[in-house]
C-alpha cells in the first residue's frame, strides 16, 4: 500500500576531495510521511523510505510517546498494527518526519437468518430465502458453500443472489419423504479499500468538451451507494468546488465505467472548469466520507497537501491521498486525456500518461482486476430447508407442532397433537442432512416428550416427525 511515502533530502559530495575541501550538506530531515492508510486486519504493510540522509530509526507512538521500534533501522519497515496506530522516522536520531496513520479494518461477522422450512407438495419445486445484515452502512456480502474455501454462490444451478448481495433464494424440489436441506455460509466485504483499490478515476480530458470517467477496477461488485463525485470549479484556488456533483447508487459491477462530459453527452450538470495547463482536481468520497480516489493536475504538492473541501456535507482533506506535483496538463493535444495505466493505484504521476480519449472502455495500459479488492469477515452459516407434503387431507395428521425451549444447550420439550392413532419416525438431522437420531413413536391424541441433545455439538440441527407422507420439520438450535 506504500510506495515512495518519505521524501527526504539528499545530499551529494564532491568526488575526490582533499581533508582541507568544503563540504556543503543540506539540513539534516526526517523528510514527509503523512496520510491515513487501510489494511485488513492481520495483514501486513511495509512502509519504505529511499533518498535518505544519515542513519534511520522507526519510531511508533504508544501511550502517548514516540518509542523507537527495536532494529528498525532500515530503508523498510513491516508493521501488523492491531488498532489505528502512528509511526515515523527520525534522521540521524534527531528530526522527526511527519505521521503516517495505519487503520487495520477489522469486519464483525454478519447476521444470517434462513431455514424457514417451505411445505410443498412432493415433487414440486420451491423456494427458501437466507438474508444477511450487518451494522455497518451499505454492507456487501459474498455467499460460499463451504465453511471455508469452497466455491463462491453465483447465479445459476439451484442459487440466486441479490443484485446487492445481501439475500439469497435456494430452491429445490424435495422428493417424497425426503425433505431438501442446504447450508450456505455468507461474509461481509469490503468494497475495495484495504487489500485493494475499487473504484478509481480513469480518465480527465481537459478541453472540447471537458469529460472524466470512472471505473471499478477491483474484481467484486461494489456497492456505490452515496458515493459522490466532485471536481474543482477554480484556477488560482484549489478549495472551490464545483457546485456540481455526482450522487452514485446502486452496484457497480467489476470493470463497469461511468463517465461525465460537459457536453450534450452523459452531461455532468454545468460546466467543468477544466483547461490545459490551469489547476484542476477530481474527488471521490463514499457515504462517510473517506476519499476513495483523488487526482490534481497543474498544482504544486503543497498546494494539494494543504487542501481542504466540503463534499456532500463532509469535509474532507483529499491531499492526504496525492503523493508530489500534481500531474502536468500543459500542451495536452485535443482529443487527450489523462489516462491512467498499470494495476495498481501509487496515488502520483506515475499512474496516468497522455494518450486519446476512450470514455467507456478500459484503457489501453490498464491492466483489471487490481490485486486485493478488499477485507473479509468470518462466515457464518445459514441453513435452508424444503419439507414435503402430499395434500390437504393428511396436512394436518400432526397438528399444534412446538419444539422449546429454541435455542437452548440441548434440553427440549416436544408438544404435538394427532387426530387418531399414529404410529409416527422421529429423525434429527445436521445442516448435512445425516441422521443423527432417531426413534419411533406411538400417539393417540395429545403428546409430549422431553429430549435431552446436550451431548451434541453447538449448531443447528432439523427434528422431522413423519407420519406417513405427512411431515412436519423444526429447526432446533443448540447453543
Amino acid at each position: 500500500n506504500f510506495n515512495g511515502l518519505i521524501t527526504m533530502a539528499t545530499d551529494t559530495f564532491p568526488q575526490n576531495d582533499t581533508l582541507n575541501d568544503t563540504q556543503v550538506l543540506l539540513p539534516v530531515t526526517g523528510g514527509v510521511l503523512s496520510g491515513l492508510d487501510t489494511i485488513c486486519s492481520g495483514d501486513t504493510v511495509t512502509i519504505t523510505t529511499d533518498n535518505y540522509v544519515g542513519q534511520l530509526q522507526w519510531q511508533v507512538f504508544n501511550n502517548g510517546v514516540w518509542t523507537d521500534i527495536s532494529g528498525a533501522t532500515t530503508d523498510e519497515l513491516a508493521v501488523t498494527p492491531l488498532s489505528l496506530t502512528d509511526y515515523r522516522v527520525l534522521a540521524c536520531g534527531t528530526v522527526p518526519s511527519d505521521t503516517i496513520s495505519i487503520l487495520p479494518i477489522s469486519l464483525s461477522a454478519p447476521t444470517a437468518t434462513g431455514g424457514i422450512t417451505a411445505a410443498i407438495a412432493c415433487n414440486v419445486v420451491d423456494s427458501v430465502y437466507a438474508t444477511a445484515s450487518s451494522t455497518n452502512v451499505n454492507p456487501t456480502f459474498d455467499w460460499y458453500d463451504a465453511a471455508t474455501g469452497g466455491n463462491k454462490i453465483t447465479t445459476g444451478g439451484n442459487y440466486w443472489v441479490s443484485a446487492d448481495g445481501d439475500s439469497l433464494k435456494y430452491k429445490d424440489t424435495p422428493q417424497v419423504n425426503n425433505p431438501a436441506y442446504d447450508t450456505v455460509w455468507v461474509e461481509e466485504v469490503t468494497n475495495g479499500g484495504a487489500g485493494g483499490s475499487s473504484l478509481l478515476i480513469t480518465e480527465a480530458d481537459l478541453g472540447g468538451p471537458d469529460a472524466l470517467e470512472i471505473q471499478n477496477v477491483s474484481s467484486k461488485p461494489v456497492n456505490v451507494t452515496g458515493w459522490t463525485v466532485a471536481v474543482s470549479d477554480n484556477y488560482t484556488n484549489i478549495n472551490i468546488v464545483n457546485s456540481t456533483v455526482q450522487t452514485l447508487t446502486g452496484t457497480m459491477a467489476p470493470g463497469q465505467t461511468m463517465n461525465w462530459t460537459d457536453g450534450s453527452v452523459n452531461a455532468w450538470g454545468s460546466n467543468l472548469f477544466w483547461n490545459p495547463g490551469s489547476g484542476g482536481w477530481i474527488l471521490i468520497i463514499d457515504n462517510q466520507g473517506n476519499v476513495v480516489d483523488f487526482i490534481a493536475w497543474d498544482w504544486a504538492a503543497n498546494d494539494i497537501a494543504g487542501m481542504s473541501v466540503t463534499v456532500n456535507g463532509f469535509t474532507v482533506t483529499p491531499g492526504t491521498s496525492w503523493v508530489g506535483n500534481g500531474l502536468s496538463g500543459s500542451g495536452m493535444p485535443s482529443g487527450n486525456s489523462f489516462n491512467r495505466i498499470g494495476n495498481s493505484d501509487n496515488d502520483d504521476i506515475t499512474d496516468f500518461m497522455v494518450a486519446s480519449t476512450n470514455l467507456g472502455t478500459t484503457n489501453t495500459g490498464l491492466s483489471l482486476p487490481f490485486p486485493g479488492g478488499g477485507c473479509t469477515s468470518v462466515r457464518v452459516p445459514a441453513y435452508l430447508a424444503i419439507d414435503c407434503t402430499i395434500g390437504i387431507d393428511n396436512a394436518e395428521a400432526i397438528s399444534s407442532f412446538s419444539v422449546s425451549p429454541n435455542p437452548s444447550t440441548g434440553l427440549f420439550k416436544m408438544s404435538f397433537a394427532t387426530t387418531q392413532n399414529e404410529n409416527l419416525n422421529l429423525y434429527v438431522r445436521d445442516v448435512a442432512g445425516k441422521v443423527v437420531y432417531k426413534d419411533m413413536l406411538h400417539v393417540n391424541g395429545n403428546f409430549t416428550k422431553e429430549l435431552d441433545f446436550s451431548n451434541f455439538a453447538k449448531g443447528v440441527y432439523f427434528l422431522q416427525i413423519q407420519s406417513g407422507n405427512n411431515t412436519k420439520v423444526e429447526k432446533l438450535i443448540i447453543k
